[in-house]
Formats: C-alpha cells, sequence, structure tokens
C-alpha cells in the first residue's frame, strides 16, 4: 500500500516489530548505575573525539564546486596516505579500495540514524554525499550516456576520479587518485580507465568485478534509505536516499535476474566475471555451492529478491543459516563470518520491511540460535583474539533485527565498547586540522589494535545509534543503554 510523498509513492513500512520474540535471559543484568555510566561513556566519546566530524572530513571522492563540474560525492576511501602541510591536508591514494563499501555503509547507517533521531547537520550532510557516493558508483560504470549505453545497473568496487580539492567546516583538503589510477588485472578485480564516461570526464578510472563481500553492508543500507525517502524533515535528504535507493534497488534486480551473479563491466561489455577454466567465480556468485549444499548463501539470494523485487520470490532459507556451508566456509577464513552473519541481519530487516512477518520472526530465530553458537558453541571463539569484539558488534546490529539480547551480551557489549573508548579516545588525530597536529606525514586512522588485544573496529564504534534508532528494536532486549540521551546530543557525557 503506497501513498503520495513528496518523491513519488511511499511505501509504508512497520512502525515496530510486528511479533513478540524473546529469549530466555542469561547473566545479570546491568544496573542502572551501570547503564547510565556506559551510556555517558560511551556518547562522550562521540562528543569528545568529534568521530562524527571526523568521518565527514576524511571522506571524499569528488568536492563541490570542482572545475570540471562532476557530481560531488563522498565514499569512504581506505587505501591512501596522509600528509599536512600549511593548514592544507593531501590525501593521496596507493590502492584499489576493493572493500571501500563496507565502511561506508556502516557510517551511512549510523550517521542516518543520528540524523532521524536528532537532525545533527554533520550527519545529515554525511548521509546525503554517502548517497551521492553510491551512485557515483553507478555513474562510473557507464561508458556513455544512458541511450547508448544502458546497462546502469552495474555497481563498481571503487572509482578514481580526477584529482580534487574540498572544504568542510573550513577544513581544507586536496585528494590525489593518482596511485590508483593505472591498469591493473588481479584475480578478484581489475583497474581499467573510463575516458568516455560522461559524470567524471576523461580522468576517471574504475575498479570492477563488484564482490559479495560488501554486499551485505550495502543491502543493510536499504531499509535505511527508505525511512529517509519516508520520514525525513529535510527534502535534500529525501531527494538524496530516493536516488540512491532506486539504484541499489535496480542492482539487486540486476543480481536476482542474472541467476545469482554479480554481473560487470568493462568498455560497453556487460559480463558474469570467470576463471581461466571458465568457471563463475565465487566472489560475484551465490549458486556456486547449492548443487551440493541448497541453503548456501541463501540469504545473499533472499535479500536480492526482497530488494529487487520486494517479495522473496522462490527463496526458502528457512531460519537464515546454512550450517555446513557457513562451518565450511568460516572455518577456512575468518572474514568469512562477517559476510554470512551481516547477510542474515540484512534478509531480517528487509524481510521487516517488506512486510514479510512470517518469514521475518523466522529468521529472527535463526538470529537467536545463530548468536547462541557464537557466543557459546564455535570452536573458533577461542582462536581469534578479535572474536569477542567483533561479536558485541554484530550483537548490535541484529539487535536493529529484533533480536532481543540477554543480559550476558549487554554484559559483553558494555565491556568491549568501553574498552574500546578507552583506547580510541587517546588517539591524538580525531581533527587532522588541528595546531596539535604538525606538518609532514600524518596518521589518517586509528588502528584497533591496543596493547591489551584488537578492540571494536573504528567502524562499528558508532552502531549504538542504529540500535537504539531502529524500529525494530525488541523490547524484551535486555537493558544496555539510555537511548534517549543518545538520540539528543546535547545530553551526551564525557569519555573520561
Amino acid at each position: 500500500m503506497g501513498r503520495a510523498g513528496d518523491n513519488g509513492p511511499v511505501k509504508d513500512y512497520p512502525p515496530n516489530l510486528p511479533f513478540a520474540f524473546t529469549r530466555p535471559d542469561v547473566g545479570t543484568p546491568l544496573t542502572p548505575e551501570e547503564i547510565t555510566a556506559f551510556t555517558q561513556k560511551l556518547t562522550g566519546f562521540f562528543k569528545d573525539s568529534g568521530y562524527f566530524d571526523w568521518v565527514l572530513e576524511v571522506a571524499h571522492g569528488m568536492g563541490e564546486g570542482n572545475p570540471g563540474g562532476y557530481p560531488p560525492y563522498k565514499l569512504f576511501y581506505g587505501d591512501m596516505s596522509a600528509a599536512k602541510a600549511s593548514g592544507v591536508v593531501t590525501f593521496s591514494h596507493n590502492g584499489f579500495d576493493d572493500n571501500l563499501t563496507i565502511p561506508t555503509s556502516m557510517y551511512f547507517n549510523n550517521a542516518a540514524s543520528i540524523y532521524l533521531m536528532s537532525g545533527d547537520p554533520t550527519a545529515k550532510r554525511l548521509v546525503e554525499q554517502f548517497c551521492h557516493g553510491y551512485v557515483a558508483l553507478f555513474l562510473g560504470m557507464m561508458w556513455d550516456t544512458n541511450e547508448r549505453d544502458p546497462e546502469n545497473t552495474i555497481l563498481a568496487r571503487a572509482i578514481f576520479p580526477a584529482n580534487n580539492d574540498y572544504e568542510e567546516e573550513g577544513r581544507q583538503a586536496s585528494v590525489n587518485f593518482d596511485g590508483s589510477r593505472h591498469e591493473s588485472n588481479d584475480w578478484n578485480a581489475h583497474t581499467v580507465p573510463n575516458p568516455t564516461n560522461p559524470y567524471f570526464g576523461s580522468d576517471l578510472w574504475v575498479r570492477n568485478m563488484r564482490s559479495k563481500d560488501d554486499v551485505p553492508h550495502i543491502y543493510r543500507t536499504v531499509p535505511v534509505m527508505q525511512r529517509l525517502v519516508a520520514e525525513a524533515p529535510d527534502q535534500s535528504v529525501r531527494d538524496a536516499a530516493a536516488e540512491s535507493l532506486a539504484y541499489l534497488q535496480a542492482f539487486a534486480k540486476d543480481v536476482t535476474d542474472s541467476g545469482w551473479y554479480i554481473r560487470t563491466k568493462q568498455d560497453f561489455n556487460t559480463y558474469v566475471p570467470v576463471d581461466a577454466n571458465g568457471e563463475v567465480v565465487d566472489l560475484a556468485s551465490f549458486v556456486n555451492y547449492t548443487p551440493l549444499l541448497p541453503t548456501a548463501e541463501c540469504s545473499g539470494r533472499e535479500t536480492s529478491a526482497l530488494i529487487g523485487y520486494g517479495d522473496p520470490l522462490d527463496t526458502d532459507c528457512g531460519d537464515g543459516i546454512g550450517w555446513i556451508y557457513e562451518i565450511i566456509a568460516t572455518y577456512g577464513h575468518y572474514y568469512n563470518y562477517d559476510i554470512v552473519r551481516y547477510f542474515h541481519v540484512a534478509e531480517t530487516t528487509n524481510a521487516l520491511m517488506n512486510w514479510q512477518i512470517d518469514r521475518a520472526q523466522e529468521l529472527v530465530g535463526g538470529l537467536a540460535s545463530r548468536v547462541d553458537y557464537m557466543m557459546y558453541t564455535d570452536p573458533m571463539r577461542a582462536q581469534h583474539t578479535e572474536w569477542d569484539a567483533d561479536a558485541s558488534a554484530f550483537l548490535l546490529a541484529a539487535g536493529t533485527a529484533g533480536l532481543p539480547l540477554t543480559s550476558a551480551e549487554a554484559q559483553l557489549v558494555m565491556t568491549e565498547y568501553s574498552k574500546a573508548v578507552d583506547w580510541y579516545i587517546t588517539w591524538p588525530n580525531w581533527d587532522l586540522w588541528s595546531a596539535s597536529v604538525p606538518d609532514g606525514p600524518v596518521t589518517w586512522s586509528p588502528d584497533r589494535n591496543s596493547p591489551d588485544g584488537p578492540v571494536i573496529d573504528r567502524d562499528e564504534m558508532s552502531f549504538i545509534f542504529e540500535y537504539c534508532w531502529s524500529p525494530f528494536r525488541n523490547p524484551a532486549s535486555a537493558p544496555l543503554i539510555d537511548c534517549d540521551v543518545v538520540a539528543d546530543p546535547t545530553q551526551w557525557g564525557s569519555a573520561e
């Protein structure tokens, strides 16, 4: 059922979690005093560090007012170094940023959440610029205008346009993409010139072969974009979100229509990537393992259908867990935990947004099983020092999709995020333009590796905002933090 809005028909979405779901509580509940102290400490970190200001100032792509008149956008690039001279910070790219949409998507969801809760102007600007960034990844894969190159649903890994300058709140920056603009035919992607691009000009280079590694995080942005289109108080945000949403829905539809493959493009040729033997490469497929394991990567397929068509179509993922495939994949590579875990969250929130209530309830049950295994059963926990930190971030993400946290899980989140605050607040470069940061090469990003072991990843520190904002946060969740304070920057505390 739709309704008329400034951006055309806008769907009605569930205003809250549309079913009851509980779990037996485990552990000792946090006391009111512990909750207050944790709330003040975590919110104080964002206030004292200027975390979202740092994201806004470091993220870049194409600045407004550029000489070429190219579309301005921001993404959170990472393969670069930084140097400061006479008050200007220059970011010099030296890699291909294959997975830049992972941090971009994490920052996007949480900036959007604090914006929707408070109207924060820094978050508003981040939301708009990141929406333009997602669109830029599609526009960069165009070799001509849409009339002559109609395949406009192909998503790049990264784009490297002309060098440019930008300014945020008086802070001046320069971007040099030269170190990334050279041909490279790697096993996982190709970097190629796109001199006929109608949007970013003849200097553009693109990194193709979009991998599924980032896709669960990209798919998690879709429900947030839908809420922005429907609920953002500013027309500029609604417009930016609507454009980005339309491209991501078209991408998901293309994955579905292509037989669950992620197509790519070079010159005017759109294709499914294959290896030297003519087999579809794993990074571009959600069906390579289904002949042996029918539920393998099912969440990727169902989420694609939900986003592309608003319906799961003929996918049947049960509770969202493909145990045999997942055990093999995650034991082989720790990184695969993120892929399977976050696809499950994306599947659940997109099911909820499309009123697939029975499916969503089963998927939340699967999240409970997944978390129980993660917390108490998986033998790999003892082999990875970053396990509890990564698990804590995932608990908050699962909480945005209706999973009620237990008291033991709330305790773990508080412990791990508190440790991370203690570590990150000591990093001296949150404001690279400060007089306390001398000229010369400068470390532009904090490292998660504290002397006591890995803490919460830099990109996941803000997950509390989406957790507090989410309409699907379960009222049965164990008390963890004062979300009224999280939603109001004037009440934020101190990181001390």
